[in-house]
């Protein structure tokens, strides 16, 4: 009787195990497509900037302003959101480049870039970072708010483009947001005047 209790513990043992490991995969996989998806956001919206600089200038740009080493970049960024210098850490963040995707920022840094960067009408970089400390933060109705707050500050500021873009990245991810049937209408919108 104390075997088959023993055997049947050991074999509930297992199961659950085989449980955990089979989770842990999907979650991790789960993760990497969501680092892709936010890269691939950030490269988008990188790419559609309004007034991007030609190729040329863009090279000349980067050999003139040579971006410092990723942790040092981090760390002066750090301490110009510390000291509440917006100009500095637009400077900073811009900087970066490439390096911006292996910042490791807290939730509250992530708001205040993003905040530098809204005040600047750098919209889709705002909305990055600003959806960036929403997620970091596990807040996924403050991340789904940030995506409209700078898609209507864009609408406001002129920039359909972007806020058509920001729009559609939030039905993407979160389709059965409470905000998609407004996203929906204010996408309509965007594009007919657009289309104007």
């Amino acid at each position: 009787m104390q075997e088959a209790l023993v055997a049947g513990f050991a074999a509930l043992v297992v199961a659950a195990a085989a449980w955990f490991g089979v989770a842990l995969v999907r979650y991790a996989r789960r993760e990497r497509a969501r680092a892709a998806r936010e890269a691939h956001f950030l490269a988008h919206a990188l790419a559609l900037r309004p007034g991007r600089p030609t190729a040329a200038a863009a090279e000349a740009e980067h050999d003139r302003t040579a971006a410092p080493e990723p942790g040092t970049a981090e760390e002066a960024l750090r301490r110009a959101i510390a000291a509440k210098r917006p100009d500095e850490v637009v400077a900073l963040f811009r900087r970066i480049g490439e390096g911006r995707k292996r910042l490791r920022l807290a939730a509250q840094e992530w708001e205040a870039l993003g905040r530098a960067l809204l005040a600047e009408r750098a919209y889709l970089e705002a909305a990055w970072s600003l959806h960036a400390g929403a997620v970091l933060a596990d807040d996924p109705v403050a991340a789904q708010k940030r995506l409209v707050e700078v898609a209507v500050a864009a609408s406001a500021g002129g920039d359909a483009r972007s806020a058509s873009l920001l729009y559609a990245k939030l039905l993407e991810r979160y389709p059965d947001s409470h905000l998609a049937a407004f996203a929906r209408a204010q996408l309509r919108i965007e594009r007919r005047s657009a289309t104007r």
